[in-house]
């Protein structure tokens, strides 16, 4: 694998991907390019996590107790475990407050407390669903040549060689985070660093002993020259 060292993205943001593709895409759709570095460079599918949408539903127009809270999600029509949902995340996929994501602190039967209040308070046209994300060995590493509006372009799959190219799902995280290709780039670059160090070295005991040769005829023949010097010979 080639030595390049690619440039990293501070804080490592994250986009999902904006569509499913399969292990053969070479134009990857995303919802943010502004997240990636200038082509070339990396991005890494799936980041070690898969998230699952454990349920989805659609908001009750009326907030808990019939009054609408900063807080709360209530799905009346539900009948959850109560605690089932703790430190997962709800999103509002569709209507009032599209976009918000926030982590769940409670839920009863009906009810889903938010750990931050909403931006924008849901309502009877709010669809949300609820994601678990669980930890997995499963991520791709690819390489990019190029973006254009809504892709990366120009991709080379399963860059590394740990994970082949597989297909993924919309909503796959993707980003630019620190990858193998990158620590061995630097390894590599430190081994070749550490061979021409130990071949200065090797040059330099060449020739050490020739130059303090040197340096002993030199003041030689500076004593040679004072002493003819004092004499008048020269």
């Amino acid at each position: 694998m080639p030595d390049t060292f690619y440039e990293p993205m501070p804080r490592s943001p994250a986009t999902e991907l904006a569509d499913d593709i399969d292990n053969l895409e070479n134009s990857i759709p995303v919802l943010n390019t502004d997240v990636f570095p200038d082509p070339p460079n990396l991005a890494t599918i799936g980041q070690g996590m898969i998230t699952t949408v454990v349920d989805s539903g659609t908001c009750s127009e009326d907030g808990e107790e019939g009054e609408a809270a900063a807080d709360v999600l209530e799905d009346d029509t539900k009948a959850w475990t109560p605690n089932a949902f703790v430190d997962m995340i709800i999103r509002i996929i569709a209507g009032v407050g599209a976009g918000q994501r926030r982590i769940i602190a409670s839920n009863t039967a009906t009810v889903i407390t938010v750990t931050e209040i909403w931006g924008v308070l849901p309502d009877a046209t709010s669809e949300y669903d609820i994601l678990s994300s669980q930890g997995s060995p499963i991520s791709e590493t690819i390489l990019y040549t190029g973006k254009a509006v809504g892709a990366l372009t120009g991709v080379t799959r399963g860059y590394e060689p740990e994970f082949s190219a597989r297909a993924w799902p919309g909503g796959t995280m993707i980003s630019r985070v620190l990858a193998a290709q990158d620590i061995r780039a630097l390894q590599n670059r430190a081994v070749a660093a550490e061979g021409d160090i130990d071949a200065l070295e090797t040059l330099t005991g060449l020739h050490g002993g020739r130059l303090d040769s040197l340096e002993d005829d030199r003041d030689a023949l500076m004593q040679w020259y004072r002493v003819n010097r004092i004499w008048g010979a020269v």
